[in-house]
This record gives C-alpha cells, structure tokens and sequence, in this order.
C-alpha cells in the first residue's frame, strides 16, 4: 500500500488565510485570483492548496478553488470541525505513524517517526537528519494546533494527547 504524504511546506496559519480569503470572495476563486488576493506566490500557494484539499477544506471545480463546507467550518471555529481535520490527518505520514508510535511508547522523538517511516520506505526526504527536521516542522504545524499530539521542546519528545 502506497502512504499517503502530507505536504512538508504546509503551514496551518496559510491554509487559514486561503479560507479567510474564499470567505471575502464568495467562496470560489481562480488559483491565479487567490495568489493575487492572497499576496502569495502560486508556487508558494500550491502547498497550502494541496494540503486544504487533502483535508477536505477545499475542492477543486473546474479551474476554481471552492471552500467546502467543513473549510467554512473550520474558518468559523464551528463545533466538530477540529476534530474532522484531525481525522483525516491521522490518515498521513507523519501523522499515521506518530500515533502509531504513540499507542506504544510514552514518549518518542521524530527520529523514531522517521525510522518508523523507513521501514515503509517512505520519506519526506533522503537524508535522515533532515528526514526528522521536516517531521518535527508538520508535527508542530499541524499536530499541536489539532491536539492530536503533545510536545516537550525541552527534551524534544513527543507524546499521547493526554
């Protein structure tokens, strides 16, 4: 079974901004009117894009960026929607395996998530130092702000959300 990879560059605080903009503008805009409304380079957007789609947040329609209606909610802070996203990042690399991790061990490094995901052969990038650096960069985007995990950045160990 091929893993599914979350995106390295992408970063919550631009995936909200790409919904607070389709909120301003109807819900539905080009990738090129996005990038200009979002004083964010396309090449730069397509990483926050990618990863709003793979949660859900966003469709694509034609050559339209469309907000969903859990990427309203969440944009809204709606009830439930938090623990939506987090769901469906629990179905991605480095996600899947540091809760796989977790319901192991109490505490684990991104290392350890980087060895874990070697044994699969999958990797976010061929050196292992660097492998770990980008898992460390999405858990604290992403795992943090969707409590799907905890961090200790004085021992730089992750554990179970309690």
């Amino acid at each position: 079974m091929i893993s599914k990879i979350f995106p390295h560059d992408a970063r919550f605080t631009r995936v909200m901004s790409i919904l607070s903009v389709l909120n301003l503008n109807s819900g539905k805009l080009s990738l090129g009117d996005l990038s200009e409304e979002s004083g964010t380079q396309v090449d730069e957007l397509l990483p926050q894009v990618n990863a709003a789609k793979m949660l859900g947040l966003i469709k694509i329609k034609e050559s339209d960026v469309v907000i969903t209606p859990l990427g309203k909610a969440l944009h809204g802070k709606a009830e439930g929607s938090e623990a939506q996203v987090s769901k469906r990042l629990a179905n991605y690399e480095p996600f899947k395996a540091a809760i796989a991790i977790s319901k192991k061990r109490k505490t684990f490094t991104a290392e350890q998530v980087s060895d874990f995901m070697a044994m699969k052969d999958v990797y976010l990038h061929v050196d292992e130092r660097e492998n770990a650096n980008m898992i460390t960069t999405i858990l604290l985007q992403w795992a943090i702000e969707f409590n799907l995990l905890n961090y200790d950045g004085e021992r730089k160990v992750w554990s179970k959300k309690a």
